[in-house]
């Protein structure tokens, strides 16, 4: 167990942390605005479209001028059944073109398959977060990541950086039987990990992450700004709030 400083705020005896990874431990901007734009110009290439509806594909899907995502998502804050729903909308709505969620999990997948091979290029920690996970690991802090992303993508984000031995349980997109919010995947990756709920926290950059604390309930939840919700909104779900992962120190190790 650790004691967690965050801000003017110590957090007592933690025996596990739950991170998010897109926007808390990784760069959401940079992987997700790349992931948008092959998206939209898979979709303009398969049903025929023009070239600038791409432009409008990928708004909707979350994408802002500077590369930048949309604080109010949906790519980033939602898993990819949600953001096909809202594509599948927006292609009916403005251009009265009927496509399936099952020809786009397709499309998305072959996207996502090339996209992983250049992935490298893309990928980008935000700072202190690598230093964190060792940190933490290192005085046999429990570490977890749940995300709406895929399993697969994470675990080798945490290879590239050399941390995936330090990370116990990964629940991704693909294994998660309910919504982040409903606290549901908090409970189930903590009881993998064998450590009772008021022991652990967690650290995200979104409100679902925030309603994930609350609703397992964990002991607190930490809310970093480097994601897409700012940290005017965040202060609305918890009085931890952050801007950056090095503004959270371990004390010493209670045996």
């Amino acid at each position: 167990m650790v004691d967690l400083k965050i801000r003017d705020y110590v957090i007592n005896d933690i025996e596990a942390v739950i991170f998010d990874k897109d926007g808390t431990l990784m760069d959401a901007n940079i992987w997700w605005c790349e992931i948008i734009k092959r998206r939209a110009w898979a979709i303009v290439q398969k049903y025929h479209m023009l070239f600038e509806d791409a432009h409008d594909i990928m708004f909707r899907m979350g994408w802002r001028e500077g590369n930048k995502l949309a604080p109010s998502g949906p790519v980033g804050l939602m898993g990819r059944k949600e953001v096909i729903w809202h594509v599948r909308q927006y292609l009916r709505l403005r251009y009265e073109l009927v496509v399936s969620s099952g020809e786009l999990e397709v499309l998305f997948d072959e996207i996502h398959t090339a996209f992983l091979r250049e992935r490298h290029v893309f990928t980008k920690p935000l700072p202190g977060a690598i230093d964190l996970i060792k940190n933490l690991h290192a005085r046999h802090v429990k570490i977890a990541i749940v995300t709406n992303d895929t399993a697969l993508n994470t675990v080798a984000f945490l290879r590239d950086y050399g941390i995936a031995d330090a990370v116990g349980v990964v629940l991704g997109q693909e294994n998660m039987s309910s919504a982040k919010d409903t606290g549901d995947p908090a409970r189930r990756v903590l009881q993998a990990l064998d450590v009772p709920f008021d022991r652990a926290l967690v650290i995200g950059d979104a409100p679902i992450d925030i309603r994930m604390a609350i609703n397992c309930p964990v002991a607190a939840g930490v809310a970093v700004a480097t994601g897409q919700t700012g940290a005017q909104d965040l202060v609305r779900f918890t009085p931890y709030v952050i801007s950056s992962l090095n503004e959270i120190s371990i004390g010493k190790e209670i045996v």
